[in-house]
């Protein structure tokens, strides 16, 4: 499509962010190994949250393999469809992480409570957000 002189799509990303290695086991597939890390936390009790997570990013990831194969799209379109997935997981990740900081901290039981609604509430906020941006997404073909 655009000969061998073309930039790549990969040149057009913006917004890298590096997959941290716990994100890269047990699949190659950083969305569904988050996906795993959300059903994991019993604490969360997002399961069906995390299940609609999975949906829209595997959504997503077809909508542009379809595309692709039309080979009709400029490659600043693909990289900022990667990055719509990338800056959500990474989103994602962090609320997970500010959740589970929760077991470590040495705040009284009652504080602790109150922390883990917020923080479980930041969580779901998250996914809730990169269903919405996948959706967004893949609704400006």
């Amino acid at each position: 499509m655009f000969g061998d002189d073309s930039p790549s799509w990969v040149d057009f990303v913006t917004e890298r962010w590096e997959v941290p290695a716990e994100l890269r086991v047990p699949t190659p597939y950083p969305e569904t190994n988050l996906t795993i890390q959300l059903l994991s936390c019993r604490a969360l009790n997002l399961d069906r949250q995390a299940g609609r997570f999975l949906v829209a990013a595997l959504a997503q990831e077809d909508f542009v393999v379809e595309r692709r194969s039309r080979e009709t799209t400029d490659p600043r379109w693909f990289a900022a469809q990667y990055e719509v997935g990338q800056r959500e997981q990474q989103q994602i990740f962090a609320a997970l992480h500010r959740f589970r900081d929760l077991e470590q901290t040495d705040l009284p039981a009652g504080e602790v409570g109150i922390l883990r609604l917020a923080r479980r509430r930041e969580v779901e906020v998250a996914i809730e957000a990169a269903i919405t941006a996948y959706e967004v997404a893949m609704s400006k073909d």
